[in-house]
Parts: structure tokens; sequence; C-alpha cells
């Protein structure tokens, strides 16, 4: 779960919706959970999602000979595989959902794309400039 907080300069936690976030704790009671605490991003933008599910899957799907979710797949396996720590030790692997990524992670991402395939010779330009494909 994830809930909005802020941090007080004397460490104090304000959460946002702090009926929900008693009602979450709640459901954990008497196990011990994890918590992770990560600086307020806003999520991709829509504009983002949109040129990637657009001319950008489209493009790679035509230039791979791949479906369009094919092409997602593979990409969110190569560039969004996550390796978790189980409770026994051991490691588990799994892949992050592009709707969680914050703009930042977000063009991280894009430029992994970018760098992969211009490696072999298809650029993908940065949102508002032209496709020049060959």
């Amino acid at each position: 779960m994830r809930f909005r907080s802020s941090v007080s300069p004397q460490g104090t936690l304000d959460i946002k919706e702090p009926e929900a976030w008693r009602a979450e704790l709640r459901k954990h009671s008497g196990h011990e959970v994890f918590l992770e605490l990560k600086r307020y991003r806003k999520i991709r933008s829509l504009n983002q999602n949109s040129f990637f599910h657009g001319p950008v899957l489209e493009h790679l799907a035509e230039w791979t000979g791949m479906t369009t979710q094919e092409v997602k797949d593979g990409l969110k396996q190569r560039f969004l595989g996550v390796t978790r720590i189980l409770p026994n030790g051991r490691e588990w692997q799994t892949i992050k959902r592009t709707r969680d990524l914050d703009t930042v992670e977000w063009e991280e991402f894009m430029e992994k794309i970018r760098a992969e395939f211009a490696q072999h010779g298809f650029l993908i330009p940065v949102p508002n400039e032209s496709w020049n494909i060959e």
C-alpha cells in the first residue's frame, strides 16, 4: 500500500489519509511488516504513457515483427526486473508495473529503451521530436 505523507523537521510523519493508514495497519496486527520510505514524485504522466503505448510500442512492434504486448512485456522484463528476498533468504524475480513508475523512473526506463535500440540503428526520439525511420 502507498500512503502519501510528509515528514516534519522534527522527524514526525504526517499521514495524509490517517483513517486509511490505521485501517491498513489493523490488517497486519500481530505480524511483522516491512516499510519503505521513498520521496514523493508524480506518477508518470498521461502524455508519457500515450507516447509509449502509441508511437514507441507501435514502431518497435513493426520493426521487430512482434505484437505491441510482446514488445512491452520484453521491455519490462529487461529493464524493470526486480529481485526480492523472501523470508527464507531465497531470491524472487518480479517485474515492476509501468503504471507504478514515477516521472523520473519512467524517463530512466525510456532512456534504457532508447539506448538499447540505438545500438541496432533504431532511434526513438524523446516526446515532441519527430520519428526518422529508415
